[in-house]
């Protein structure tokens, strides 16, 4: 697992009051990005944030699946000076070495200059002076020192800008929910999520067929987390605590052969049978039959 960021701007040349976009990635190896954590944004004095919806993807590769977990956030410094950002600290189980690692984004610190928006009024000032003064005595102008103030204009900055776009994705939003309460989920999400466990459940069979134990680990971990997102499946541990006997019962033979350190056997038909049973009995193939009765009467 890891984690990196990405600044919008040079983070020792932000301007107090302007917005600059902070970009935090997350990828894991062995799980999906639904069952990745959101990233907690630690609060920071002096600068407002806002962070965006979470972009979440998923890619599959031949030696399993990776999780994308990326946030947007829109930080904006009210006063000028340094600001610590506070490292994150995201703590996963490395399930080649069976320990506990921390994925760390060091601190970062940034600068904020300046103001974004009396410094570009100023201009303003200097340029209506000289035409509130024309055609006047020298002693009518310095009878009104004042005149060239009454025309200097503040810029708003960049709040009204942030104020229409929270309330643009404000109403997207509430249209969106409306839609789905009145209309529900598409009746298409099922279908969808059974046609893309079939390459996952090949895989598998490919792999127990060449009898490759590594090939057939990969093979159901990445099966498993498709197939249970409720669940942490980061080792053949896990599936086998959420497979009935049987499967269960060759994955922690596989386990053995893999990591014990007198070794051991697996037999890969024998696994593959069992996978293959668990994945008819899940799609309605094993049904059982209807029992015979005896007639009440026998001749």
């Amino acid at each position: 697992m890891t984690i990196e960021e990405e600044w919008s701007e040079d983070t020792t040349q932000i301007r107090t009051g302007e917005p600059v976009t902070r970009t935090l990635t997350i990828r894991a190896a062995g799980q999906t990005a639904e069952q990745l954590d959101d990233i907690e944004i630690a609060d920071i004095d002096g600068v407002k944030q806002y962070p965006d919806k979470a972009v979440l993807e998923n890619q599959h590769e031949r030696d399993g699946i990776t999780g994308i977990r990326q946030v947007k956030v829109a930080m904006i410094p009210t006063q000028q000076g340094r600001y610590a950002v506070p490292e994150i600290r995201i703590p996963w189980w490395n399930t080649r070495t069976g320990k506990q690692e921390i994925a760390t984004l060091p601190e970062t610190v940034i600068e904020a200059t300046g103001m974004a928006g009396p410094a570009r009024a100023a201009p303003a000032t200097e340029m209506v002076a000289p035409q509130a003064a024309a055609g006047r005595p020298s002693g009518e102008s310095a009878a009104h020192p004042t005149g060239a103030a009454e025309t200097t204009t503040i810029s708003p900055g960049y709040w009204p800008w942030i104020s229409l776009a929270l309330a643009v994705g404000w109403i997207a939003t509430s249209i969106l929910l409306f839609n789905q309460t009145r209309l529900g989920r598409p009746r298409a999400a099922k279908p969808e999520r059974k046609l893309s466990m079939l390459p996952l459940e090949r895989d598998v069979e490919k792999a127990c067929s060449r009898a490759d134990a590594d090939g057939t680990k990969r093979a159901l971990l990445a099966w498993a987390a498709v197939r249970w997102p409720q669940h942490t499946m980061t080792s053949l541990a896990d599936i086998a605590g959420v497979t009935p006997a049987e499967l269960s019962t060759r994955i922690d033979a596989l386990n053995r052969a893999l990591y014990s350190a007198d070794g051991g056997e697996w037999d890969p038909r024998a696994l593959l049978a069992a996978f293959q049973a668990f994945i008819a009995e899940k799609r309605g193939r094993a049904k059982p039959r209807d029992p015979v009765l005896e007639p009440l009467y026998k001749t």
